[in-house]
């Protein structure tokens, strides 16, 4: 019994401890909800690269076909191993699911289609499908 209480509790504290280091989930961050889907197209107007608070990562602007619509794509360093270079004036396609964050619509992309090439965010339920990487800043080997 003393032997199943101990795995237990360490079982629980490194679950504590992975959930401490992931950092990609903040209580101020929106929740994807896949009921409030949507498809923008459109060309790029703005990238942006936000390295501060909810949402870190990259942003777009898409002038959709009556608006600007802004949109979350995921982290910087996501893009980048999968060699995703978006430039302005880039048409692409991204479905997603539109939430309030700062009092602005923001759509949460799940897929990104441009040209032949499709890159997914997250899955059907919104997951972040980064999050089986590691981040570059933390020690790895655990």
């Amino acid at each position: 019994m003393k032997t199943i209480t101990s795995s237990l509790v360490t079982l629980l504290v490194a679950f504590g401890t992975a959930s401490a280091f992931d950092g990609n989930k903040t209580a101020s961050e929106p929740a994807y909800n896949p009921k409030t889907e949507v498809e923008v197209t459109g060309p790029i107007s703005a990238i942006h690269e936000v390295s501060e608070g909810a949402l870190q990562g990259i942003r777009v602007s898409v002038k959709a076909k009556t608006q600007a619509v802004e949109l979350f794509l995921g982290p910087s360093y996501f893009l980048k191993f999968f060699n995703v270079d978006l430039k302005t004036g880039d048409t692409v396609t991204m479905i997603g699911s539109k939430v309030q964050f700062e009092d602005k619509d923001i759509v949460l992309v799940r897929e990104l289609q441009m040209g032949k090439i499709t890159v997914t965010f997250r899955d059907a339920k919104g997951e972040p499908q980064w999050l089986w990487m590691s981040k570059p800043d933390l020690p790895t080997g655990f």
